[in-house]
């Protein structure tokens, strides 16, 4: 009798099934590592929080709101996470900033394309890639473009 190699049915479904159950086994432990490093940021986040109010002795300002002669609001300035970056080890990020412009303002536009560090160590902060004219277009503060309407400058 001759006799082939390779496997047997049989052992090829065996081998899936160990396969099978390692993964498994494997699964909720890569979940409950991403769920530890989640709340890890998030009592980064709280840490720099309190550093910075030891520090300058209040809370981070979250929002600059002022009202047009219409009511209608107006949000500029920066925000919270711009504010703790020198308490999340973003202090070249920090720097960039020019706190006396609004963050909108192309003085600011390598400002506010730089990331956070997300992981300790890659401290370096990374450029995030420009959107297109379209987008800028359609997200121009509320404000300028409605004042560019009532004008008639403004290309809807």
């Amino acid at each position: 009798m001759k006799q082939t190699r390779g496997f047997t049915l049989i052992e090829l479904l065996v081998a899936i099934a160990v396969i099978g159950m390692l993964v498994a086994l494997l699964l909720p432990a890569v979940q409950a590592a991403r769920r530890i490093q989640c709340t890890n940021n998030l009592k980064q986040v709280g840490l720099a929080v309190h550093n910075y109010h030891d520090s300058v002795g209040t809370l981070p300002l979250g929002c600059v709101v002022t009202f047009d002669r219409a009511g209608n609001p107006r949000f500029s300035g920066w925000g919270i996470t711009a504010r703790i970056l020198p308490y999340l080890e973003g202090q070249n990020q920090f720097n960039a900033c020019n706190f006396s412009l609004a963050n909108e303002t192309p003085e600011n536009d390598t400002a506010m394309r730089l990331s956070i560090p997300d992981r300790p160590d890659r401290v370096e902060p990374r450029v995030v890639k420009r959107r297109p004219k379209e987008y800028d277009r359609m997200t121009r503060p509320r404000a300028e473009l409605r004042r560019q309407l009532l004008e008639g400058k403004a290309v809807a």
